[in-house]
């Protein structure tokens, strides 16, 4: 009879037991977070429940989170520096999607810092010599002629060096100018500076965000050994329009913004114009009476909310410069792009962005010397991506994904008529195929190590038309070869690890370590 009992009292605690299992369900609450006024996205947003202290999220670099919670009615708790927290009650009862806007903290004080980061960011941070520079940052940048310079504001920082005065170049870290990938919106840009190096091609007033990586360059970057100069455009206004512009010593700008259908589409076109030549003729200057020195510039970009898990962005960017003597000479240079990129939200942890884009930097030359002589260069880049970005949890993210180019390279057309007898030289075009494939992980070991590893394939082959020369082992030409189009020629595989550590020891103090090899 005892036993009849204990046996009893054993079901029903497993009959109870059971029960609470199958009560206890969990519902997912996920969304975006972005900010009230100009809808960009917000990174390192921290979420935590009032109810149930261990549960809690931060948004990740795209502004999305995602929290399981349980059946009830809860309190979520959501604080950003620089925005007002917000206390939201929410009715758990299903799988929703509850996207939040937050407001800026206006308050009136002698001095306020407001950062993004934690205090702490750049000791735990496992990515070694990144700096990165926000939008609220550049409006503080000194104007030089009218101008917020972002490239020579760089060379302030450490490990970063001006390749001279009056230019736009960068030796990082003991690299040269050209061994930095500069790139807009992800497409690299040939020539980053305006008027022979005075004006770099950036409009700050148009920008989102610079990131300039001197050391462990990530997995994602390739194609360059020194340094990567990563800025991207900011999204226009989706809910109201704003003309804004300015009038400087030797240049103008006018940018315009707001939206194509309120709420889910928008863009934003920003013009910039000098006239230092008009303004040194007003003036009487005789040397600039017969000489003509002048840039501009268009960026451009279009946004689509196409669904909750869908955004297409159009961007693009024209920039010129004309440098003309009158009766003597004719000079132009300049670099445009165009790039069309889908972002999708597959699930909470996986999301991807695919990317085509076409980018062209041309220079052309005319003299009259006695003689007439001409000519012209261009670089033509057709590009794709694509890449993935897995968060398994807060301490554990996947990337990977495939970068290809097509490179189409006109070395040079040029023309001579000296004593009306012509001459033309037409150098061969050359073409190549370059390619990436890298993955990296993002992994917190436990509180005090964090590491980023990875590796990038990198494939560069060069392609027909045109002739090579065939050496032998003193680098002495032995035969010329024609490849057709199309034609291989040589294809140069290089597989480059990367790794990123930290070890914290405390809030204060910590030792990182990197490894590259490119």
């Amino acid at each position: 009879m005892a036993f009849m009992f204990k046996l009893c009292v054993f079901l029903v605690s497993c009959l109870f037991a059971t029960s609470g299992a199958l009560f206890a369900q969990t519902y997912k609450i996920e969304g975006k977070v972005t900010d009230l006024e100009t809808k960009e996205t917000l990174t390192g947003v921290s979420f935590y429940v009032k109810e149930h202290a261990s549960q809690s999220a931060i948004t990740d670099n795209r502004g999305n989170y995602t929290l399981n919670l349980p059946k009830g009615q809860i309190t979520l708790i959501v604080s950003y520096s620089g925005y007002v927290t917000q206390q939201i009650q929410l009715s758990v009862t299903k799988n929703v999607n509850y996207n939040i806007s937050l407001s800026q903290i206006m308050i009136a004080l002698n001095e306020v810092v407001i950062s993004s980061k934690s205090p702490d960011a750049s000791v735990a941070d496992p990515q070694t010599g990144v700096t990165q520079i926000e939008v609220k940052q550049m409006n503080k940048l000194p104007i030089l002629f009218g101008e917020r310079d972002i490239i020579k504001s760089l060379n302030l920082m450490p490990g970063i060096k001006s390749a001279g005065e009056g230019s736009t170049g960068l030796f990082v870290r003991g690299g040269t100018s050209d061994q930095n990938l500069i790139m807009l919106d992800n497409v690299p840009l040939y020539n980053a500076s305006h008027l022979m190096g005075f004006f770099s091609t950036f409009n700050s007033d148009v920008l989102r965000d610079v990131s300039v990586y001197k050391g462990a360059i990530p997995a994602q970057y390739g194609e360059r050994v020194s340094a990567i100069l990563d800025v991207q455009q900011r999204n226009g206004d989706i809910h109201d329009y704003h003309l804004s512009g300015g009038i400087g010593l030797i240049s103008s700008k006018v940018n315009a913004e707001g939206p194509i259908q309120k709420g889910k589409s928008s863009f934003l076109l920003g013009v910039r114009r000098t006239y230092a030549d008009a303004v040194a003729r007003s003036f009487g200057i005789e040397e600039a009476s017969n000489a003509y020195l002048y840039f501009y510039d268009l960026n451009m970009k279009l946004h689509f909310i196409v669904s909750s898990k869908d955004q297409l962005s159009v961007s693009g960017y024209m920039g010129k410069d004309k440098m003309i003597v009158k009766d003597m000479a004719d000079t132009g240079w300049g670099n445009s792009f165009l790039i069309i990129k889908h972002t999708r939200r597959w699930n909470e942890k996986l999301s991807s962005v695919a990317s085509l884009f076409y980018t062209q930097y041309a220079y052309d030359y005319r003299m009259e010397i006695g003689m007439t002589m001409s000519g012209k260069a261009i670089i033509k880049d057709y590009g794709f991506k694509k890449e993935f970005h897995y968060q398994v949890n807060d301490n554990n993210v996947w990337l990977w994904g495939l970068h290809s180019t097509y490179h189409n390279i006109s070395p040079g057309d040029y023309y001579m008529n000296s004593e009306n007898e012509e001459t033309f030289l037409n150098l061969h075009r050359r073409y190549s195929w370059e390619n990436g494939l890298y993955i990296s992980n993002q992994l917190k070991v436990n509180d005090q190590l964090e590491v980023i590893y990875g590796a990038r394939l990198s494939v560069f082959s060069a392609m027909g038309n045109g002739e090579y020369y065939k050496l032998d082992e003193n680098k002495e030409i032995t035969d010329t070869i024609w490849y057709p189009r199309g034609k291989f020629v040589k294809t140069y595989v290089n597989l480059e690890p990367r790794l990123s550590a930290v070890y914290k020891f405390n809030d204060y103090s910590s030792v990182k370590t990197s490894c590259v090899l490119s």
